[in-house]
């Protein structure tokens, strides 16, 4: 039996076939934590329910801080207009700067390219949603 598949029908299924995986992935992280969850103390549990929200969150400001960082990195950036900008460390913590000054306040990062708006606006968003 030959199948004849045209390009793009078969990166669909390849896609198709990655999102499955990553879901099933999910799933068994989530059996594995509700078993660890079950046969812990209750003490674990209360510092797991703790832990793992803050770990989400740090997971979180770190993506949208490389995020930002990237965009800042692009002609005429913030970072190209940043008079430390060959310090990748300072820019990277002006970026989890910004990140948290998004989903708290204001910064005082300059927003002034299309990127820059767009991402600013998407993490705002995200503040919003999760105030």
């Amino acid at each position: 039996l030959v199948l004849r598949l045209g390009p793009l029908r078969a990166m669909r299924i390849i896609r198709l076939h990655r999102v499955l995986r990553c879901m099933k992935f999910m799933q068994m992280g989530q059996r594995a934590l509700r078993r660890w969850m079950l046969d812990s103390s209750a003490g674990t549990r209360v510092l797991t329910s703790m832990a793992l929200p803050l770990f989400c969150f740090f997971c979180l400001v770190h993506t949208l801080a490389c995020i930002w960082h990237g965009i800042g990195l692009l002609d005429d950036g913030w970072v190209e207009r940043h008079p430390d900008k060959h310090n990748p460390f300072e820019a990277y913590l002006m970026s989890v700067h910004w990140v948290l000054g998004q989903l708290q306040g204001p910064s005082h990062v300059a927003i002034i390219g299309e990127w820059e708006v767009f991402i600013a606006s998407s993490v705002c968003f995200i503040g919003v949603v999760f105030s």
